[in-house]
């Protein structure tokens, strides 16, 4: 790729649209040409300025419509379990394993959030922040979401940083993990996406922490629980055991805290309060 051919690609790779060849085309070619790479650093951050405008200026949407929205959701979401019901012929057996409970490890039923969750990791977009410290993390979500993300502090795993996502009709924080495989230190780090939905509506089937649900999809290894409102969606390419042991480890001595939603007040500045969650391994 030279500089030219860049104009017909700058936007579907920001969008995560091009195929992995062409990516891989296109990243070669930025880490070669400093002029490039600041172009697309710069359309970068005015897209994320633009979306953060957006979220500012949009009026929200009438209560009928969002009620009609709500309805709709829940339809299908029960005609998915209706389908996953009969196909699986119940609930799945849970397992218990180093504290943590596990529903039994199958084929997946049709989940759409699963689906989408895997394929959006597979895209590897850009990080809009990278940064190791999790209240770092945290910090940067608060003024682009309206609820908190706690991030999950995971053994044998280095935060990378974050970007804003969708998945499915759901917004969505997307936070990157590096992660060591333990038992073969001198392997190659492998990548980890932690998708974090709020869900006051119950849309989303997943159990309650400390109870974790596994899932394949698109080749990776997925693994989902609900603490309050959040669902909390991690997609990686480690191995079913090696995620298991991770997540079990990530166990903080009490459950994850609910997220606040403290009223607004009028001339004052909204402030939110600050979580330590700690793995068993850290007391």
């Amino acid at each position: 790729m030279t500089c030219p051919d860049l104009d017909g690609f700058v936007y579907p790779y920001l969008d995560g649209e091009l195929e992995a060849e062409d990516r891989k085309d296109l990243e070669e070619h930025l880490a070669a040409c400093g002029a490039c790479a600041q172009r697309v650093a710069t359309e970068a951050s005015f897209q994320g300025a633009l979306r953060r405008s957006v979220r500012v200026q949009r009026m929200p949407a009438p209560e009928a419509l969002r009620a009609m929205l709500h309805a709709g959701i829940r339809r299908e979401h029960r005609r998915v379990q209706l389908v996953s019901w009969g196909r699986w012929g119940g609930a799945a057996l849970i397992a218990a394993t180093a504290s943590v409970a596990w529903l039994q490890f199958r084929p997946p039923p049709p989940d759409l959030v699963t689906d989408d969750a895997a394929r959006r990791f597979q895209r590897r977009l850009p990080l809009e922040v990278t940064h190791p410290a999790p209240e770092k993390i945290e910090t940067w979500f608060d003024d682009k979401l309206d609820w908190r993300v706690p991030v999950p502090r995971l053994p044998n795993a280095q935060l990378a940083g974050a970007r804003m996502s969708q998945v499915g009709v759901h917004e969505a924080a997307y936070i990157a993990y590096q992660a060591a495989v333990a038992r073969d230190p001198g392997a190659p780090q492998r990548q980890m996406g932690l998708f974090v939905i709020d869900d006051p509506e119950r849309t989303i089937p997943a159990p309650p922490w400390p109870t974790v649900e596994l899932r394949s999809a698109r080749g990776y290894n997925l693994a989902r629980w609900r603490t309050g409102d959040l669902i909390y969606e991690v997609v990686t390419d480690l191995d079913v055991d090696t995620l298991r042991s991770m997540i079990a480890g990530a166990r903080p001595a009490t459950p994850l805290p609910m997220p606040q939603r403290a009223p607004v007040v009028p001339g004052l500045l909204r402030r939110w309060p600050t979580y330590d969650i700690t793995p068993v391994s850290a007391h």
